[in-house]
């Protein structure tokens, strides 16, 4: 699948806001080793909404504080990809909810760097990762680890 083909479909979209990644059915174990990849490959601000107190390193036990329910703060993160941020909401433990902002997937070479990052933390996974409408989570392409699938025609 090419590059080409995935501009295509994302273009077509009727929300032009935001575009999701998301990932179903993961576990503590998937969470431990993403979190430890992205800490150890990615400059990274992780931020906790009610202080607004700000880290450079996404934190696990206080993710899985919140999760567990023994807090109501909660996180999100950006994960810096240079000329691209990735939005990282940690709403549950068992969906992935990143998002980035549709007009910056479009700019020169940005596309490449989402499906690349994309790619890679599904190799450390071993997950099957989508590129989303957002809203209607309407799923227009597949990425498994380096396959690439668009999955709406439109």
């Amino acid at each position: 699948m090419t590059l080409e083909s995935v501009r295509k479909v994302i273009e077509k979209i009727d929300n032009k806001y935001f575009i999701n990644i998301g990932a179903y059915d993961l576990s503590i174990e998937n969470w431990r080793k993403l979190i430890s990849y992205i800490n150890n490959t990615y400059s990274v601000v992780f931020k906790e909404y009610v202080s607004n107190q700000e880290y450079e390193k996404i934190n696990y036990d206080l993710l899985l504080h919140f999760w567990n329910g023994n807090t109501e703060n909660g996180y999100m993160s950006v994960i810096d990809l240079e000329t691209i941020k990735v939005n990282c909401y940690f709403n549950g433990i068992n969906d992935l909810d990143f998002d980035v902002i549709y007009e910056d997937v479009l700019n020169d070479g940005n596309l490449k760097k989402v499906i690349d990052f994309v790619s890679s933390i599904s190799d450390v996974i071993d997950k099957p990762f989508y590129l989303e409408e957002d809203i209607t989570e309407n799923r227009l392409v597949e990425i498994y680890k380096s396959k690439i699938l668009v999955l709406e025609a439109m």
